[in-house]
């Protein structure tokens, strides 16, 4: 995800990040995509009981969140609100 997105970062308007991912955690990969570029929007999505890790995702720059299982209407709501900031 972080290559891709330095691949491609003129094309990328938001990225979506689960916190938990298999090799690299979500909240890593965001931190090294805003190190890559500061102004990057990262939208994290997180299980139900994950409070502490979306907290710690804000701290670390995350422009929101989503929680699973997802509420198309939410997740709309939530990735449009970041896009208009």
């Amino acid at each position: 995800a972080v290559d891709k997105y330095k691949d491609m970062k003129n094309e990328i308007d938001l990225v979506t990040m689960d916190i938990t991912m298999p090799g690299m955690d979500g909240i890593t990969a965001m931190e090294r995509i805003i190190e890559f570029d500061n102004e990057a929007k990262v939208v994290m999505v997180s299980a139900l009981g994950k409070q502490d890790l979306v907290k710690k995702s804000f701290m670390l720059g995350a422009s929101n969140y989503i929680v699973k299982p997802l509420n198309r209407d939410k997740v709309i709501e939530r990735l449009s609100y970041v896009l208009d900031s």
